[in-house]
């Protein structure tokens, strides 16, 4: 039997606020689930765009256009 997925250290709250970006252009905007939703990605894509892994692939990547996660509610980061 396979063990099921680890989970994140710090699990991230549904009604998390946040935007996501492509340069200066704003995407979507609102929780986890609703800019999922208007993009057709996976929460899970949504959540990855804030991870610092994420984003030090764009920073060696040196591109204008990722798009880039802005948690909204920023008090815990």
């Amino acid at each position: 039997m396979s063990e099921p997925p680890a989970k994140s250290h710090r699990p991230v709250r549904n009604n998390r606020e946040c935007a996501i970006y492509k340069g200066e252009e704003l995407l979507a905007d609102g929780t986890v689930d609703e800019v999922a939703d208007q993009l057709g990605i996976s929460r899970e894509t949504v959540i990855f765009y804030g991870t610092n892994t994420y984003k030090n692939r764009i920073a060696k990547r040196g591109s204008e256009k990722s798009r880039e996660l802005i948690w909204l509610d920023d008090d815990e980061d």
